[in-house]
């Protein structure tokens, strides 16, 4: 930590997600913000969000000033190389998920963690919204028996109506990247991936087509179970759900409800559980504190770099999959 009484956290990409975080950090007392970004307009912008005290257009220059913490929110394929130059300079990072764009890319990450002694923390939400956090207790609590199928969607076109640049068009597979939440989770809640199958299409009347922007997978764990994905960049309004199917049970959820349908036993019958958090930026609040305390060596990092890695490597088998068997 810095001389002062606050450790200096560097945003390094100020479009949404990094003026969300700007924003957020900029709420603490112990934190002092500073941003990065090459576009003028996205620092403007963040700095109407959040008090930043120092600006920067080159992350390498905001690293010579010796950060405590780096936040990566950058393209995919800058993940790699920020991350890793800011845990050479000293500084902790969370990173935005992905890990990586490539596989290579995310061991990088991995070897560079291990070789510098820094904690990295990957920025899977989910892991700190209510809603998933029932379920993931519920299934490790027994409470619906032993799970033998889940199922997931998520419908992502508003990520390209928001989105500040364009790099998902020169990505191969940024849908898969982009909505990374859905496999994160699901390894979550039912351990390792083995074997996936999967096919894509690209298809729908949309001003931004992202090819593929559709997709749909097949995965079955190592415990036995199956799961099956759903990802798009088409339908409006744009959801995320999940149900996971036991044999004492099943629990299900839609984005758009502010409880989980939960049907523990064999009767049939339904509670309504209530998820929905006090302020809609509470589970990043978490996210935020979770990695401030595995910087403090309080716990592990909830989702560390390996972890990422796992769930990256399912990524590309599911691409491996469809370019195989193309529709």
């Amino acid at each position: 930590m810095t001389m002062t009484s606050k450790r200096i956290a560097v945003v390094v990409g100020c479009g949404s997600i990094g003026q969300r975080h700007a924003r957020l950090l900029g709420e603490r007392a112990d934190i002092e913000v500073w941003g990065c970004d090459p576009s003028e307009k996205n620092l403007a912008e963040a700095q109407q969000k959040a008090p930043l005290a120092r600006t920067f257009s080159d992350y390498r220059q905001a690293l010579k000033s010796r950060p405590d913490l780096v936040w990566v929110c950058t393209p995919n394929r800058l993940h790699a190389p920020v991350a890793i130059e800011a845990m050479q300079a000293g500084a902790d990072v969370l990173c935005e998920k992905p890990l990586a764009d490539t596989l290579e890319a995310g061991q990088a990450i991995v070897d560079a963690v291990k070789s510098t002694g820094r904690t990295l923390m990957v920025g899977y939400t989910l892991r700190w919204t209510p809603s998933y956090r029932f379920i993931a207790d519920a299934i490790r609590a027994g409470k619906i028996g032993t799970v033998v199928a889940a199922r997931a969607s998520v419908q992502g076109y508003r990520s390209l109506e928001v989105a500040r640049t364009n790099y998902r068009l020169e990505e191969s597979f940024a849908l898969l990247l982009d909505y990374s939440h859905e496999i994160d989770a699901l390894r979550w809640f039912l351990g390792e991936v083995q074997t996936v199958k999967a096919v894509a299409t690209t298809l729908g009347r949309r001003e931004v087509i992202v090819k593929p922007n559709v997709i749909d997978a097949v995965l079955r764990f190592a415990g036995g179970q199956t799961a099956t994905v759903h990802f798009d960049y088409v339908v409006r309004p744009g959801a995320r759900e999940v149900e996971i199917l036991a044999d004492d049970g099943r629990i299900y959820y839609h984005s758009s409800r502010d409880y989980v349908e939960y049907c523990p036993g064999q009767e049939g019958s339904c509670e309504q559980i209530n998820v929905k958090p006090a302020d809609y930026d509470d589970p990043y609040r978490a996210e935020i504190q979770d990695f401030l305390d595995a910087v403090d060596g309080k716990r592990a990092p909830t989702v560390s770099a390996a972890d990422a890695l796992a769930t990256l490597r399912v990524i590309h088998l599911i691409v491996d999959s469809y370019q195989r068997d193309s529709i």
